[in-house]
């Protein structure tokens, strides 16, 4: 353990943290993981475990990046999402079940935001279409349905790109649209999914 804050790296514009490994973004687009690798989710093409921050190569032009639990997604600048690690849900939205050690486009285009779950992602594209995939156990995919999807499917509704907002926690999600509604389904554990 760290009893001193350690300085890991510069130039960061975000960061996001899964399961016992985290995801950065630095200024000029490239990402770099480092921690847990069991499922590949440091998109190194291994899965050699790492305590410090080694660039995924096969990526550029990243704009945003998020840490599932064991998977993780990066939005790069001309809209289009690479999704690498776990896959036992479907999570990683490439229509099929297989772990990724390196980051594999999924096959929808134009996307604007993301957020991501324990075991499930979301994104919205520039025409407010909200794109979800991955575990619906608790129905966290709003679906009306509790079956996992393993590609993207369309969350029926209009959505809001401009300041709407997403969060999804392991079992819950919520969307905060431009008009101020605010919209939550999937588990209602202690009331966490409203009324």
């Amino acid at each position: 353990s760290k009893n001193i804050p350690v300085l890991i790296l510069n130039q960061v514009s975000n960061f996001d943290a899964g399961d016992r490994f985290t995801v950065a973004l630095k200024n000029n687009g490239t990402v770099f993981s480092w921690g847990e690798n069991g499922h590949g989710q440091l998109g190194s093409c291994d899965t050699i475990t790492r305590n410090y921050p080694l660039i995924i190569q096969t990526i550029s032009g990243i704009q945003d990046v998020k840490a599932g639990a064991a998977h993780a997604i990066a939005l790069d600048q001309n809209g289009k999402i690479f999704s690498w690690g776990d896959n036992q849900y479907g999570q990683l939205g490439t229509g099929d079940l297989v772990n990724r050690k390196n980051p594999t486009q999924i096959n929808i285009s134009g996307i604007a935001k993301i957020a991501i779950g324990s075991h499930h992602c979301f994104a919205i594209d520039s025409n407010a279409v909200l794109w979800v995939w991955g575990d619906n156990e608790e129905g966290a995919l709003g679906q009306n349905s509790r079956t996992f999807y393993s590609s993207p499917v369309q969350l029926p509704g209009t959505w809001s790109t401009t300041q709407g907002q997403g969060w999804i926690t392991s079992n819950t999600a919520a969307y905060n649209k431009d008009d101020g509604s605010l919209w939550v389904w999937g588990k209602n554990y202690r009331g966490t999914a409203g009324p």
